[in-house]
């Protein structure tokens, strides 16, 4: 499968009249015939779409080219939701984004029966039904990846570009640099571990979590996306990285958390070690972390907490954690 998350990042790279194409070209070959609207004459109405099947269906979809750092909000989708006040004909309201959606953005979508559409989300529709060589039409897009991180033919190569890190990447790697200070010191000291915790959105699933060991990335998920464990377990081998552990989580009696075969889970957990050597730890790993975010939790690296958290600290105010919201 191509790579989803280097897809994004193209379409979020793209212009907006590309960007708009694109998305009407996605729903044309889902069955919908499309409509971009001319600037200046539909009332802001990015693209038209109608589908005839035993029932006419119509649908004005709103298409939004965003950075990472500009989330679709609350007051857009308020907007968008009055489009079927001023066109009673549209069955349908659909808002696409190169980004996300705030939290708020969300629930009043939800309330107000907007349809959206994230740029992960997107990206999984190009793949789906845009060949490689018409997707190059809309963005600067080449080479088709074939695991969670990117595309590489070779195992054990640190394959992972590092070179061009947006801005959130850098302010990790900044962090990550003196969480491994710190991380150095307590050892020589046999002081308290500390770890890198990620802090995941909870409004997708209250047993995700995500924190970095080192260079051991500890991964927690639903079981809602099984296709994950497996391509994580890929991606391990492909890079040369150690699956330290691997588990499937499920209720047994009395509803007590317990190891079940996979099809019976309601979580799985898988550790991977990310070692190799004389490679640039804090960018590299700032570039997995953020990869990690976007094809596992579908979360945007720019304004994650992260906390560099001292384990049993809370007892001994000599003993710093240090958070940061990156950027």
């Amino acid at each position: 499968m191509r790579d989803i998350p280097r897809i994004r990042s193209a379409l979020q790279q793209t212009d907006s009249a590309k960007f708009e194409e694109l998305v009407a070209a996605v729903w044309s070959q889902m069955g919908w015939s499309t409509r971009v609207s001319q600037q200046g004459r539909d009332q802001g109405i990015d693209i038209v779409a109608t589908k005839s099947d035993l029932i006419e269906q119509k649908a004005i979809i709103q298409a939004k080219r965003y950075s990472d750092s500009n989330k679709v909000g609350r007051p857009d989708i308020q907007q968008y939701s009055s489009l079927k006040t001023e066109y009673p004909d549209v069955d349908s309201i659909i808002v696409v984004t190169s980004s996300s959606f705030t939290s708020e953005a969300k629930q009043l979508a939800e309330q107000l029966g907007v349809k959206i559409v994230n740029g992960s989300e997107l990206a999984e529709a190009c793949v789906q039904n845009i060949s490689e060589e018409n997707l190059s039409k809309y963005i600067e897009y080449t080479g088709s990846g074939k695991d969670i991180v990117e595309s590489s033919g070779q195992v054990n190569s640190d394959r992972i570009k590092i070179n061009q890190l947006t801005s959130s990447e850098e302010d990790l790697a900044d962090f990550y640099s003196g969480y491994l200070r710190r991380l150095s010191e307590a050892v020589q000291h046999g002081n308290r571990e500390r770890t890198f915790f990620i802090k995941i959105d909870r409004e997708h699933n209250e047993t995700s979590e995500y924190t970095v060991r080192g260079t051991t990335h500890q991964i927690q998920f639903p079981a809602e996306s099984p296709k994950l464990l497996g391509q994580l377990q890929k991606t391990a081998k492909k890079y040369g990285w150690t699956v330290v552990n691997s588990e499937t989580y499920g209720s047994g009696a009395g509803g007590v958390e317990m190891v079940v075969p996979p099809e019976e889970a309601n979580m799985f957990f898988i550790s991977l070690d990310t070692t190799l050597p004389e490679s640039p730890i804090p960018r590299r790993q700032a570039r997995i972390i953020k990869l990690m975010l976007e094809r596992i939790y579908d979360q945007d690296l720019s304004g994650s907490e992260i906390t560099d958290l001292v384990h049993g600290a809370h007892n001994d105010p000599t003993i710093e954690s240090h958070t940061r919201v990156i950027r």
